[in-house]
Parts: C-alpha cells; sequence; structure tokens
C-alpha cells in the first residue's frame, strides 16, 4: 500500500475527489487538476465570490472550467497575462498562494480584472 492511500481516501470519502479521478499520484499535477481540488476543498459558502475575473484560456469545455471560475470569483486565484495556463504543472509558490487565501479568507484578491 502507497504511503498516501489512507489520504487519498479520505479525499474520496469527503467529496474533494473522485474515486479514480487520478490514475498516478506520483505525477505532478497541473493548475486546472489543482485548481479541481482546491475548489472542493471547503463548502461552496466558503467560496462567495468577491469579484469578477474572466481568464481568456479558460471556457465550459475544460474539465477544471467550473472550479477554476469559482477560485478565481473567490479571489483565491489569478492569472499571468489573463490566462490561468490549466495544463501546466503548478509550483510550490503558487500552491502556497492558494492554500494561504482559502485558509485566511483577508488574503484573498478582491481586485477585479
Amino acid at each position: 500500500e502507497a504511503w498516501y492511500t489512507p489520504y487519498v481516501e479520505y479525499c474520496v470519502a469527503n467529496g474533494i475527489i473522485k474515486d479514480g479521478q487520478f490514475t498516478d499520484y506520483n505525477k505532478n499535477i497541473t493548475r486546472g487538476d489543482m485548481a479541481i481540488v482546491f475548489a472542493n476543498i471547503l463548502p461552496d459558502s466558503e467560496y462567495a465570490a468577491i469579484r469578477t475575473y474572466t481568464l481568456s484560456d479558460m471556457n465550459d469545455t475544460l474539465p477544471s472550467a467550473a472550479a477554476v471560475k469559482k477560485l478565481a470569483e473567490a479571489g483565491i486565484v489569478g492569472g499571468s497575462g489573463g490566462q490561468y495556463k490549466p495544463n501546466d504543472l503548478i509550483k510550490r509558490s503558487e500552491a502556497c498562494v492558494i492554500f494561504t487565501r482559502i485558509a485566511v479568507a483577508s488574503m484573498r484578491d478582491s481586485k477585479a480584472n
């Protein structure tokens, strides 16, 4: 059994991820996939929209579109040059900013683009 198995089981049991959603937990995660995880950590009421924020590379056909929109409008994620870049790998520094903004609502960015 892999060291991460109990954590995956917890996430599945608590609706953070779906069973079988990820096939390789040793693989690096994309920004889009991480947004899906982050968007399910807390109840929806904790992700109240505080701004209008549009990202030009996100559209409704992408699996992460709803999660990115939820996080962007809540001031938790942003983009670079108006793009989210969902297929890029997420950096530790980016994940730290997101974790902080999820945990500390006063750190969220309320500026619209």
